[in-house]
């Protein structure tokens, strides 16, 4: 009855819809020529939501070309896929972490010498530092701030490396955040950047820091421009939003936890959604047991941003209040595509 109702809404809408003999999932195929596989759950006039592994996806109606329906036996089959790819990956990741903790620790890099005659200027020693400490978090400074950046110990030389900019919320630090992403960075072969606001808060004059690191960062490393990440928690996700929102061009996705856009408007800086701007993919994280103004700005931010066809990733984290774990790192580098 359901996958009934369901093949009546698209027809409706003017999709074309049949069913895929061979496929264990439901197909959306966009007019852009992307597609995400996984399980239609819901559909109306306006958009489609499709489950994944990781959450749910809500697609505006005139961004799809074709959806392709299985069947209710293929639908049992790839959640069972999915329960135990989860599980297996948390067994890897516990082993992997279990390794590390009984791996030596490295020495400390050798101080840099500097010639005697020429007295170097504070930051570039503090970027040479950085250059040097393989994998280890170095302070870098910025106006009025600074920020920790995370080197991988394997980096691609050719291709350049990915870079995910990480906003710690308030009033936590980026030394916390950083916690949080350094072991998962050096995993994915990625750079991570966790800056400082500069007051209480992110604000609109934290923008020009923001790019300020970011280019810093390029000029020192071969990093790819169409891999630069941005992810932040609570005031940090109102922020990696408003980035994300207003400066589409400066980043691949955006990924939120327990942000929204009414927030980033009130605390932050006006945002004003269009369609003729990029409009990248945006995760939002939400945990079940936050407080319910939370969850009702996080639903409003999914509803607006899917109105103007941005591609919305939305998951409720079960047994979860407000905060950040470091197992999200691990989920959102891999919404990713790390």
């Amino acid at each position: 009855m359901l996958k009934q109702i369901v093949v009546y809404l698209f027809v409706f809408c003017g999709l074309i819809v049949f069913t895929a003999a061979r496929c264990c999932a439901d197909i959306v195929k966009l007019k852009n020529g992307n597609f995400f596989e996984g399980i239609v759950i819901k559909s109306d006039d306006n958009s489609v939501v499709i489950e994944v592994d990781i959450g749910t996806i809500m697609l505006a109606i005139d961004e799809i070309e074709k959806i392709e329906i299985s069947s209710t036996q293929e639908k049992d089959i790839l959640q069972q896929q999915w329960q135990e790819a989860k599980e297996q990956e948390v067994r890897e990741q516990e082993a992997k972490e279990k390794e590390e903790r009984a791996a030596p620790v490295e020495p400390p890099a050798p101080a840099l010498s500097l010639p005697d005659k020429k007295e170097a200027d504070p930051e570039e020693k503090i970027v040479k530092k950085t250059k040097q400490i393989q994998h280890k978090a170095a302070r870098c400074p910025l106006n009025n701030s600074y920020y920790l950046l995370s080197v991988p110990k394997f980096q691609s030389q050719s291709e350049g490396s990915p870079l995910i900019v990480a906003l710690h919320g308030w009033p936590d630090s980026p030394e916390s955040f950083m916690k949080m992403w350094e072991f998962e960075g050096n995993k994915k072969k990625a750079f991570i950047a966790c800056p400082k606001s500069i007051s209480k808060g992110w604000k609109q004059k934290d923008v020009s820091n923001i790019f300020k690191m970011i280019e810093e960062i390029k000029s020192n490393y071969s990093i790819d421009s169409k891999k630069v990440f941005i992810a932040g928690v609570s005031f940090g996700g109102h922020f990696a939003l408003y980035l994300g929102l207003l400066y589409p061009e400066q980043f691949k996705a955006v990924a939120n936890v327990a942000g929204s856009i009414i927030r980033a408007r009130k605390y932050i800086g006006p945002v004003k959604l269009s369609r003729g701007k990029k409009r990248l993919p945006i995760l939002i994280l939400i945990g079940e047991k936050d407080e319910q103004a939370r969850h009702n700005y996080a639903k409003q931010t999914k509803q607006e941003l899917a109105k103007y066809g941005y591609p919305v990733t939305y998951k409720v984290i079960p047994d979860f209040g407000h905060g950040y774990l470091s197992r999200f790192s691990r989920d959102i580098s891999k919404w990713f595509g790390l």
